[in-house]
This record gives C-alpha cells, sequence and structure tokens, in this order.
C-alpha cells in the first residue's frame, strides 16, 4: 500500500532581458525635428529571483518514487512564460520529501492486513512474518465474525423495535377506544 508524502520544492527563476523596439514607444510629442537618430543601445541583464516554494501531498510506493513525482510537477531547467510575457527557467531546484504519519481508518487498516497475510501466510511458521501473518489472520477471522454477530444483533434489534413500536400503538388505540 502506498504512503502519502508532503513535498516541498523550493526554487529560483532566471531569465534574461533586453529591451526590444523602445523607439517606437519614444514620444516625440509636437517637436519639431529633423534627422532624427536612436543609437539607443541596452544591454543584456540576466534577472534572478529567488523564493520560489510550493509544496503538496503524494501517495507513493516509497520516497525515490515520491521524489520522481515531484520532479515531475517542477525540474531544473523548466521554462515557462509568466503574464508579462518573459520566459523563465526553473533554477536552484531543492526537495525537500517527508512520508506522512498514517492514521488508517479500521477499513484499511483491515485492508493493510489482508495484503500482508496474502504475501506472507505461506512463509515459516516458527518466526519472523509468517507467524506474524498467521496470527493477523487469526485476528482478522474474528473481527469479521464479530462484525457478521454485530449485523445481525443490529437487525434483531431493529427487528424488535419495529415490534416494540406497533405495540405501543395498538396500547395507544385500545386506550382511545376503551376511555369513557
Amino acid at each position: 500500500m502506498a504512503t502519502k508524502y508532503r513535498c516541498t520544492v523550493e526554487f529560483s527563476l532566471e531569465t534574461r532581458i533586453e529591451p526590444e523596439g523602445v523607439e517606437r514607444h519614444l514620444d516625440t510629442g509636437n517637436v519639431d525635428y529633423e534627422d532624427f537618430e536612436d543609437g539607443s543601445y541596452f544591454s543584456t541583464q540576466d534577472v534572478e529571483c529567488d523564493g520560489g516554494s510550493i509544496a503538496f501531498t503524494v501517495e507513493a510506493d516509497d520516497e525515490d518514487e515520491a521524489r520522481g513525482k515531484a520532479e515531475e510537477v517542477l525540474f531544473e531547467g523548466q521554462e515557462f512564460e509568466d503574464d508579462n510575457g518573459f520566459t523563465w527557467v526553473v533554477a536552484s531546484v531543492n526537495y525537500e520529501v517527508d512520508a506522512q504519519e498514517w492514521e488508517p481508518t479500521i477499513g484499511e487498516a483491515i485492508e493493510v492486513l489482508k495484503a500482508f497475510v496474502n504475501e506472507h501466510i505461506y512463509d515459516g511458521t516458527e518466526e519472523g512474518q509468517g507467524r506474524v501473518a498467521k496470527a493477523a489472520q487469526v485476528v482478522l477471522d474474528d473481527h469479521t465474525r464479530l462484525s457478521e454477530r454485530v449485523t445481525s444483533l443490529e437487525a434483531r434489534l431493529d427487528e424488535c423495535t419495529h415490534r416494540i413500536d406497533g405495540l405501543v400503538k395498538e396500547v395507544a388505540d385500545l386506550r382511545t377506544t376503551t376511555t369513557p
């Protein structure tokens, strides 16, 4: 059965910015001029923004599989475009993967025990997992019998409640018809 892992991914974003087409946006207003030249040259600037942090929970068989799933979400060199039209590259990615404490429901616990029993029931009986599997099988069988007994008692209780309700109605009807 898979375990839940909390994955935290911290990262930075990098891009290169070089202004292009600035001359189209220069407002010359109502100035009358001749021989206008634009000799502007803007250098390229590397920009790095740190502070990226996302977290999510995945189910995986082990920590390596959980990390692999985290790497599918965000990875070094991944590119995407922001709302301003800049293309950013994901860099300095750091993954932290922690197994979450499992607090199973009774149903989940029973399923885990059944899977364990099925996998180890034929192992040696003197020690180890075979012995534990056989002990778990006894507990599971007892639980099944108790569950069936509880279900039977609940059905009988419902039947008795229905009968009592009928008798209470009969008594009430008799009181109404025999009262002077």
